[in-house]
Order: C-alpha cells, then structure tokens, then sequence
C-alpha cells in the first residue's frame, strides 16, 4: 500500500488524471490564445539572422 492507505496503482490513475486534466486546460488555453492574439510586438521582419547575432546560441 502506499502511504496515505490507496494502493499505489489508485494513485498512479489519479497522478495520469491530473496529468491529462492539465493537458486539456493547456490545450484549450492554447486554443483561445494564438500568436495572432497574443503577439503583438513592433518589428515584424527586423529581426537579425543568427549569424548576425551579437551573442552565442546553441
């Protein structure tokens, strides 16, 4: 048994439960939150090329 009574395969349902319960809100958040809405910085297409870069990248 594991320590708060359930057997750990109870807890093991519950711990992929939780996990898919926040894939799904993450899914839906990303649904209603595209780049088009949330993007909205100045600029587009003034960005430099890495190998323009003042700092190193891997």
């Amino acid at each position: 048994m594991a320590k708060s009574g359930q057997p750990a395969s109870i807890l093991a349902l519950e711990r992929k439960e939780g996990i898919l319960l926040a894939q799904l809100r993450l899914s839906g958040f990303a649904h209603d939150h595209t780049l088009e809405k949330m993007c909205t910085a100045e600029g587009a297409g003034r960005h430099y090329d890495i190998d323009k870069a003042v700092v190193w990248i891997d």
